[in-house]
């Protein structure tokens, strides 16, 4: 359910009008990257409770990556946003780099004889 609620948060703060001047200062590729992140974690916590830790990884990269492109290219019909290719990129960078530290902490979690996981 939280996972819904962020996903229609981003959804609607992707595609409302932005008034010049009063977004974020500077560029928003940063918010991007940690949008996705987040999101990928979310889906991590949702996906491991259906399917193995490894393909909930790679799951929820993936889904993070693709919710975030589809926001990108929604904001095309948007007259007052714009698809920008570094905002992809950052949603990208963000999703990989949350599913690659779940999978070095599984890993390390399998190294570990005797350790919980």
């Amino acid at each position: 359910m939280v996972n819904l609620a962020y996903a229609a948060a981003l959804l609607i703060l992707g595609l409302i009008p932005v008034v010049p001047g009063q977004g974020l200062v500077g560029s928003d590729v940063l918010v991007h990257g940690l949008a996705s992140g987040a999101q990928a974690l979310m889906l991590f916590w949702l996906l491991t409770t259906m399917i193995s830790p490894m393909m909930a990884v790679i799951s929820s990269g993936l889904g993070a990556f693709l919710f975030g492109s589809m926001v990108e290219v929604l904001q095309i019909f948007q007259p007052a946003r714009y698809f920008q290719l570094g905002d992809l990129v950052a949603s990208a960078v963000g999703s990989i780099l949350v599913c690659a530290a779940i999978g070095l902490l599984l890993a390390y979690k399998r190294e570990i004889p005797g350790r919980a996981g």
